[in-house]
């Protein structure tokens, strides 16, 4: 289990001595679960019996189950899920990593990928199960109401969802009732009959009832059992001192009985348990050392053990007894008997324990509870940074808004911090507009970490604007914040990489997001790790590198599998780095797989306007290329930026440029040529590294047109953006458009030069997509260049010419028929493999178990299509992995 989630919330009340047979009710219950009910809902105000009676039948029963105790916390969708994901896991022992990976993201996926997720996940479970969702009513989030509307609406009966709560959810059971999916118990069902009443009332100690006191007390009672055990409670304290006036007395409406008896109870316990049962009652939950925080005391676990064998409303919430809670009316009665003095300070002392122990949420739910403002804006200042990491950005907010609005306009601490979670969430406006708040507050009153935490928001924004005093900003912002905030370095460190290579710089760049990468690592940030890993091997792209891009993708995707980057969300985003470098070379079939992958992700997790545009951008070029223009130019359509969706500037223009591009394809000169008009480009432009691909759809137009000249001073200052900026992966379509050029302008002489430049950088790194996608012009030049790269060119000419490139080794680089590369670790592995090691001589000599080298020859076996070692090592040899 995720060691974040409270493992006490999964645990099933154990059931209570003495309880009464309820076999009418288990009957009903058993028979439904082996019809296909889809849900059970148990609704009944407190004290009904509804935890008593399911936790009973389950005990018995033959279907696999699991128990979900729900708090006010759980209101947050990504906490719902993935608590109730962890549910279903324990029951079913399949696996709900997918939907996880979506809740850990900072932005809340629309309702219908989270049925998708949560509904395949339980439908694949191949035995049904029960889920039981204890105290349901405290959920009010609409959003959790729908996804768990729709899930039952399309899932096959494989799940009996019970529902236990005090009021009816906003659920549609007239359409499931009607459809015979639903079974409802409500009070008029779970309320005691007379047999039950005298059966309850037989198995209590120095209880001699007679038929007509059990009788008087059903009737007065109507069946309802808290009242019932109240009674039994108040009778057993009284004793012998027991009289009759008390049963012949015993009337009114429940709540006036509650009200009675719980002081009859109250009343006849010592000082000590008084006090005791008054401050541990503010708790939902609690454990002996939560207990002694509260109460001053050392033996809460004693005082605990004494609490429930008294019957005093003590429910265990573990196996091994040390979480537990009271029953709800009678927590809610002890608090009344607290003054709010009183209230307000255990609070308090709440708060630091569950602080100090790693539980935030219930930390500042506590410190919120005491009403003491200043002591939440403390809390939630120290425990931000942990819920802005576990992806839990929407729960800042909400704690955020109970502060008072005029305190936060006034706080540069919160305000701050309330800028970054609506960035996160992609609430960029609604944080540029507390930007500009933020401006009005004295710089006097703002500390450096809260202006280090606003200007990094301002140095992204600047970034998406390609604005290039933004380098200055990011490098000011560096300064301010030194070493005292590592987190918050590491953003300002990725903002600095960015600035950095919007200025052209990429080499510098590339070595500030290595930095990144290392710090994250240090200090355990594998959502700073993984934004700043994308980031890289975006600059790996620019720069021509798809070797190394290829190996740190992979890389990063093996070592997913064993380490804590597996269940972070935005591991599946590599997909779409790795998508474009098999675009490249040529590997389109994969090329396309990949960038579907990284696709779903990007809207799995809300981003998918941001990362997820230029993704489908690129998806559409392969499918373009694969020759599915229909797919291509409907993928374009259905994504066209408007005003209702709005994306960054850069992902707009890349969009409308890729249009113009297929049109230019398609012979639509006159449609490509209103694009460039449209947007005003000019051979003399100043290059910007967010236009720059714009420029080379502008570049085929002006060679298009016969406008040469033009194209050639495009291209002369294409080139020397990218020789400054050592962009070899810009510089080898450059010097493919400048062959076509100097090709018609002054003949084959004059372009070989251009074309040998671009196989020079191209044929070490494996590159042909962008040879090929520019024409048969390209296919006469490089056979003038042939004797530069023997084998990368032979393999290119041919793909011109409608054949099939030969497997083998270009340059170094293996043109394998392999689905999937091998990473470092397997040529490794596969190399000892070669030699005659066993797998236990592997494991000595690569420091690693025995189990994991199997696991890596099983993954070389499935890469090399094969069996054996023999058959691997051949193979191996023959596609000349091997030297």
């Amino acid at each position: 289990m995720n060691n974040s989630l409270l493992a006490a919330k999964f645990y099933m009340p154990a059931p209570q001595s003495g309880s009464v047979e309820r076999s009418r009710l288990v009957a009903l219950l058993n028979e439904r679960a082996h019809s296909g009910t889809k849900i059970t809902i148990v609704s009944a105000p407190p004290g009904y019996g509804k935890t008593t009676l399911v936790s009973g039948w389950l005990n018995r029963a033959d279907h696999p189950y699991a128990w979900l105790s729900l708090d006010e916390g759980d209101n947050d969708p990504t906490r719902f899920f993935t608590y109730m994901i962890a549910a279903v896991e324990s029951a079913t022992g399949i696996s709900g990593a997918a939907l996880t990976d979506v809740l850990r993201s900072s932005n809340l996926p629309p309702v219908e990928n989270i049925v998708t997720l949560l509904g395949n996940t339980i439908a694949s479970s191949e035995i049904p199960f029960i889920l039981v969702l204890d105290d349901y009513h405290v959920i009010r989030n609409v959003f959790i109401h729908e996804v768990i509307q729709k899930v039952l609406d399309y899932l096959p009966p494989v799940m009996n969802l019970v529902l236990l709560t005090r009021e009816d959810p906003p659920l549609p059971f007239a359409k499931w009732r009607v459809r015979g999916q639903l079974l409802e118990l409500r009070a008029c069902d779970l309320r005691f009959t007379i047999d039950e009443t005298a059966a309850f009332f037989f198995h209590k100690d120095n209880l001699k009832l007679t038929d007509e006191e059990i009788a008087v007390l059903f009737n007065r009672t109507e069946g309802w059992i808290a009242g019932l055990q109240l009674a039994a409670i108040s009778l057993q304290v009284r004793g012998s001192k027991r009289s009759d006036s008390f049963i012949k007395n015993f009337n009114g409406g429940y709540r006036y009985i509650l009200d009675y008896l719980m002081e009859e109870v109250l009343s006849q316990q010592d000082s000590h348990v008084r006090d005791f049962l008054c401050q541990t009652a503010i708790l939902d939950r609690f454990c002996p050392s939560l207990c002694d925080a509260l109460t001053g005391r050392y033996d809460s676990k004693v005082m605990l053990s004494k609490v429930e064998q008294a019957n005093l409303f003590l429910i265990s919430l573990d196996e091994n007894r040390v979480w537990f809670r009271y029953h709800h009316l009678f927590a809610d009665f002890l608090r009344t008997e607290l003054a709010e003095t009183e209230r307000a300070k255990l609070h308090k002392k709440a708060a630091v324990w569950y602080e100090a122990h790693g539980y935030p949420d219930d930390a500042v739910r506590h410190v919120l509870a005491s009403g003491d403002v200043q002591e939440a804006r403390s809390v939630i200042v120290r425990v931000a940074d942990t819920i802005l990491e576990r992806g839990q950005a929407r729960t800042l907010l909400g704690w955020l808004d109970v502060l008072s609005g005029q305190l936060l306009l006034h706080d540069a601490e919160l305000l701050s911090l309330k800028a970054g979670a609506l960035f996160m969430t992609s609430q960029v406006d609604e944080a540029g507009h507390l930007l500009i708040q933020s401006k009005k507050i004295p710089p006097s009153q703002i500390s450096i970490t809260s202006r280090a935490r606003l200007l990094s928001i301002e140095v992204y924004l600047g970034i998406t604007r390609d604005d290039p005093h933004t380098l200055e900003l990011a490098k000011e912002t560096l300064n301010l914040i030194g070493d005292n905030d590592p987190l918050l370095r590491i953003f300002a460190l990725n903002n600095l990489a960015r600035a950095q290579r919007i200025t052209g710089n990429i080499e510098v760049s590339s070595r500030t997001f290595r930095e990144t990468i290392a710090l994250a690592h240090r200090f355990g940030s594998c959502m700073h790790a993984l934004t700043g890993l994308a980031e890289l091997l975006s600059n790996l792209y620019i720069q021509g590198n798809l070797r190394e891009g290829l190996d740190l993708c992979h890389r990063a995707l093996e070592t997913d599998r064993a380490t804590v980057w597996k269940s972070h969300p935005y591991t599946s985003m590599l997909n779409i780095p790795l998508g474009l470098f098999y675009y490249e070379t040529d590997k389109l079939d994969l090329s396309r797989d990949y960038l579907i992958k990284g696709l779903e992700a990007s809207k799995r997790l809300g981003l998918y306007r941001i990362i997820g545009g230029f993704a489908e951008q690129a998806l559409a070029r392969v499918l373009y290329v694969m020759g599915d223009k229909k797919a291509a130019f409907s993928l374009l359509k259905k994504s066209h930026p408007d005003i209702h969706l709005p994306v960054p500037s850069s992902i707009a223009f890349w969009h409308n440029s890729l249009e113009a591009d297929f049109k230019l394809k398609e012979g639509d000169l006159n449609g490509a040529i209103q694009w460039a008009e449209k947007t005003g480009l000019s051979p003399g432009d100043p290059i910007t590294t967010q236009r720059e691909p714009s420029y080379y759809v502008y570049a085929r137009i002006l060679i298009a047109r016969g406008h040469y000249h033009d194209a050639r001073i495009l291209l002369d200052n294409l080139e020397r953006f990218a020789r400054k900026g050592k962009r070899n992966g810009s510089l080898i379509l450059i010097f493919i458009l400048q062959s076509r050029v100097k090709l018609a302008l002054y003949g084959i002489k004059e372009a070989i030069p251009y074309m040998e430049e671009a196989v020079k950088l191209a044929a070490p790194e494996g590159y042909f997509r962008t040879f090929l996608y520019e024409g048969t012009d390209v296919a006469m030049l490089l056979r003038e260049v042939r004797h530069l790269s023997p084998v990368f060119v032979s393999n290119l000419i041919k793909v011109f010419d409608g054949c099939k490139a030969t497997p083998t080794l270009c340059e170094g680089i293996p043109v394998t028929e392999l689905i999937e590369p091998l990473s470092e670790r397997e040529r490794e592995v596969l190399s000892l493999i070669a030699s005659g090691l066993s797998n236990a001589d592997i494991a000595q000599k690569l420091h690693l178990t025995v189990g994991t080298v199997k696991w890596h020859a099983n993954k070389i076996y499935s890469k090399l299509n094969v069996k054996t070692r023999i058959q691997a090592t051949a193979k191996a040899r023959n596609l000349g992995l091997l030297d």
